[in-house]
C-alpha cells in the first residue's frame, strides 16, 4: 500500500479523526511521517495533530536496520527521537510498538516513551532480566509524585510481552471526568492512573501530586529525557505510532483508540 495512491490530505485527516481528538497535542504516524506522505530519509517526524509539534530524529543511519522500515521507525539501541516539552500534570501517552528482543543484557529496562528525569511520567518496558522481578517481561506506566519521598507511582501490566509482536500501549493519569469507575481489580472516584496493553486495562487511584521533570528535560522516544549528547539511548525495536494528550483519557476512550490501532496494525 502506498499512501500516495490516494488523496494524502484526506488520508491524514481521516487518520487523525479516527482517534480521540479532544486534548490531542501530538500524533506521529509512520505511514505519513513526512506530513502527507512517507519518506525513508526524513529526520523530522511530522506531527499530524495540527499543533506543529514535530519530532526530531537523532543517531539514525537510514539503512536496512536503523531508520524507516516500511511504515515504522526502527531503533537499534543508539538512536532517539526528541519531542517538545509536554509538561502537564494530566496526560495520556500512547504508542504502537514492537520489540526485537525481550531479554537484553545491555538494557534490561527500556524507557520507550517518557520524560522521567527526577519527575514526570513514562511508558517503560522491563526485559526478562530486569532487576525488579515483579516487572520482568512487562510494561509499566510510571509517574513521579511530589510527596515527601518523591515516590514513583507505577502500574504494571500482567501481560508478558513477546518479541516481534505488535502492541498498542496507553498510559493515562489525571481526572477521568467520571463520578465512579469500576475496573476488574480496582476502583477510583475521579483521579486515576491507567495502563492499557492491547485493550486490557489495569489501574490504581492517583491521589498524589504529579511532580514535574527536572529543568531541561524533554519527552524522548527510545532514550532517556536528557536528549542530546548525554541521551541514554537504549530501545531496540520499531515504533509505528505515538499519541500524546494533555488530559487523562477514560477507559472507554483508551479502548476506542485501541480498536483503531488493532484494525490498522493487525494486532492479535
Amino acid at each position: 500500500y502506498n499512501p500516495k495512491d490516494e488523496n494524502p490530505d484526506s488520508n491524514t485527516g481521516s487518520l487523525v479523526n479516527s482517534y480521540i481528538t479532544s486534548g490531542l497535542v501530538l500524533l506521529l504516524n509512520g505511514e505519513y511521517n513526512d506530513g502527507t506522505s512517507h519518506s525513508n530519509s526524513t529526520n523530522v517526524w511530522k506531527d499530524l495533530s495540527g499543533n506543529g509539534n514535530n519530532a526530531v530524529l537523532s543517531g539514525f543511519d537510514f539503512n536496512d536496520e536503523s531508520g524507516w522500515i516500511y511504515n515504522g521507525l526502527h531503533f537499534t539501541g543508539k538512536e532517539y527521537v526528541a519531542l517538545k516539552d509536554f509538561n502537564t500534570s494530566q496526560m495520556t501517552i500512547e504508542m504502537v510498538v514492537k520489540f526485537d528482543s525481550i531479554s537484553d543484557v545491555e538494557t534490561p529496562s527500556q524507557s520507550v516513551l517518557s520524560c522521567i528525569n527526577n519527575g514526570a511520567a513514562g511508558l517503560i518496558f522491563n526485559q526478562l532480566n530486569a532487576s525488579d522481578i515483579a516487572k520482568r517481561g512487562k510494561f509499566s506506566f510510571d509517574v513521579y509524585t511530589s510527596n515527601e519521598e518523591n515516590e514513583i507511582s507505577s502500574v504494571v501490566a500482567p501481560t508478558i510481552v513477546q518479541s516481534n509482536k505488535i502492541y498498542s500501549v496507553s498510559g493515562s493519569v489525571g481526572t477521568m471526568s467520571l463520578e465512579q469507575q469500576e475496573g476488574d481489580d480496582f476502583a477510583y472516584e475521579t483521579n486515576a492512573q491507567l495502563l492499557s496493553v492491547n485493550g486490557e486495562i489495569d489501574g490504581i487511584p492517583f491521589n498524589d501530586t504529579y511532580k514535574a521533570p527536572a529543568s531541561g528535560s524533554t519527552f524522548v522516544i527510545g532514550g532517556n529525557p536528557l536528549a542530546g549528547a548525554g541521551a541514554n539511548t537504549q530501545f531496540k525495536g520499531t515504533i509505528y505510532c505515538i499519541r500524546i494528550y494533555n488530559r487523562a483519557l477514560t477507559e472507554e476512550e483508551i479502548k476506542q483508540n485501541y480498536e483503531i490501532d488493532k484494525q490498522k496494525y493487525n494486532i492479535e
